[in-house]
């Protein structure tokens, strides 16, 4: 495609995008393949598409995925906060349902496992946080980082949010593991409740 090479992708329309990536997508798909990007879950659902691209596009967000936890686990996950949230995106963003989770770190601040402690429905996800200590004692960490998803799109942190990271932070501190923040994470934003900033995902330009 000429004006692709020559101009790059956004010289395109979705329906030429897509029929490159596809190779047999048209303007009738596009609402199909957008809800599966912004569910991160790409399968054969879409009709008139080839299941093969399909995978294709599974196997490359799998890819995406790893290559970001193996690049936290390189370096110090605060030093590259556009990674570390991505990564979060990655994980949390196209979850149907709430999803607890915490990322263990090293003492240089590096990733070294994610944990999935907890899924709810879509209003919440029940957290006890003795459970929360165990794990992360067993794991071994030196700091956490806690994250979970907010499926109805609201990026305030709740009553129960900041009251969990209150008590965690407190049951910590003794244990001498320290507690760096706990996120919320919607497709549009993903939202610190111990600095109470936002960082877009960007994904809400897709919708």
């Amino acid at each position: 495609m000429p004006r692709l090479q020559h101009f790059g992708p956004h010289s395109l329309t979705d329906a030429e995008l897509a029929r490159w990536v596809f190779g047999n997508a048209g303007p009738k798909q596009i609402p199909a393949l957008r809800r599966c990007y912004l569910r991160q879950q790409w399968d054969a659902s879409v009709p008139g598409i080839n299941p093969a691209a399909m995978r294709r596009i599974q196997a490359w967000q799998h890819l995406a995925r790893r290559w970001t936890q193996q690049h936290l686990q390189r370096r110090p996950l605060l030093a590259d906060p556009a990674a570390a949230a991505r990564y979060l995106v990655q994980t949390l963003a196209h979850r149907r349902v709430e999803v607890f989770v915490v990322l263990m770190l090293d003492s240089q601040l590096r990733l070294c496992e994610t944990q999935e402690l907890s899924r709810g429905s879509v209003r919440e996800a029940r957290v006890y946080p003795r459970e929360v200590v165990r794990a992360i004692l067993e794991s071994g960490a030196s700091s956490v980082v806690l994250a979970h998803n907010h499926p109805s799109g609201q990026t305030e942190a709740s009553a129960a949010d900041h009251a969990l990271t209150e008590c965690l932070a407190q049951v910590l501190t003794p244990l001498d593991v320290d507690l760096i923040d706990h996120f919320v994470v919607t497709r549009a934003w993903v939202t610190s409740i111990k600095f109470g900033t936002k960082t877009a995902t960007g994904l809400e330009l897709c919708s």
